[in-house]
């Protein structure tokens, strides 16, 4: 499947802040969260959860923070300072990810999607069990296991079309 550009990110962005976070999902066992709400028009309420570690913060560096009601512009100042972005919404008693039409992890200025066919998004609680390890290194693969998805890989396809005195011949060229 063809991955998703980014003003669909930023549509689906936007369609999250239609709802408020919920404030009863705030400050758990495992993620500690500040909530403001913006000087604009729209006055739009952003949460974000710092992911602790060992009960502790950790140093921005190192840091895995999920982001509710921001647009694609505050998303990408907070992947310039902090190691790893999820995406969220409140739902009535959790925190979930985002349509996976949207990259469930932003690494610096790397996306991750995850496929929707073949993925059973589990709930973001799930990433406590990582939150408990003594040195969580947050990497991709381990936080899309633990979230149920399964990740895109890049594949080019590229079509040649062979012509010689004899006629023409379709080649298809297809790897990871």
């Amino acid at each position: 499947q063809e991955v998703p550009d980014g003003e669909n990110f930023d549509l689906i962005l936007q369609g999250s802040t239609v709802t408020a976070p919920n404030p009863e999902l705030h400050n758990t066992s495992w993620y500690d969260s500040a909530m403001w709400t913006t000087q604009d028009q729209k006055q739009r309420k952003i949460a974000i959860h710092f992911v602790k570690c060992d009960e502790m913060l950790q140093q921005p560096e190192d840091t895995l923070l999920m982001i509710e009601g921001g647009t694609l512009k505050e998303v990408w100042k907070l992947t310039k300072r902090f190691k790893c972005v999820i995406p969220v919404r409140s739902t009535k008693d959790d925190l979930e990810l985002l349509d996976l039409s949207a990259p469930f992890l932003l690494q610096g200025n790397i996306k991750y999607y995850g496929c929707k066919q073949c993925s059973t998004p589990k709930s973001i609680k799930s990433l406590s069990s990582i939150a408990a390890e003594q040195r969580p290194s947050w990497e991709p693969t381990e936080i899309a296991q633990v979230l149920g998805i399964e990740p895109l890989q890049y594949v080019f396809i590229m079509k040649f079309t062979l012509v010689d005195g004899t006629g023409a011949l379709n080649a298809y060229l297809f790897d990871y």
